[in-house]
């Protein structure tokens, strides 16, 4: 999916509804009880990630969420909730995304997104379960 500084702009601005970034891998479905197939980042959600994280996070950051979805390593979380890890080539920065299913289960959004800390990619392998592996 495409997903470029000027959509993150209208998210920010509030002209936007909610836009595609992703689609969920098979593996993670069962798991959020879901037949949509598309993920999805809300105005909410954007500007929740640039003022809790804005210390290391910028609008385009936002970018990576695509890539981070299509490629990271999915793990079941809490219900209706999983985390995908990610690692960004280019810098060797670690990224940490949650989706979360809506409790009718009919849509699938990003809850956040943000810098992973060390050791943080390990401790929610720990409570949860690997759905799929880094590609």
């Amino acid at each position: 999916m495409a997903l470029d500084i000027e959509d993150i702009a209208r998210l920010l601005a509030g002209n936007s509804d909610p836009i595609p970034v992703g689609k969920i891998v098979n593996q993670a479905r069962s798991h959020l009880s879901q037949k949509a197939n598309v993920i999805l980042l809300s105005t909410e959600t954007a500007r929740h990630i640039l003022v809790k994280h804005g210390d290391h996070m910028e609008p385009s950051t936002m970018l990576l969420l695509p890539e981070a979805l299509r490629m990271g390593l999915w793990i079941a979380d809490r219900p209706l909730w999983c985390r995908v890890s990610f690692e960004e080539k280019r810098t060797g920065v670690r990224y940490i995304a949650a989706i979360k299913a809506t409790k009718c289960k009919r849509e699938l959004f990003v809850g956040t997104f943000h810098r992973s800390q060390k050791g943080q990619t390990k401790s929610v392998i720990s409570r949860g379960n690997v759905l799929r592996n880094h590609l």
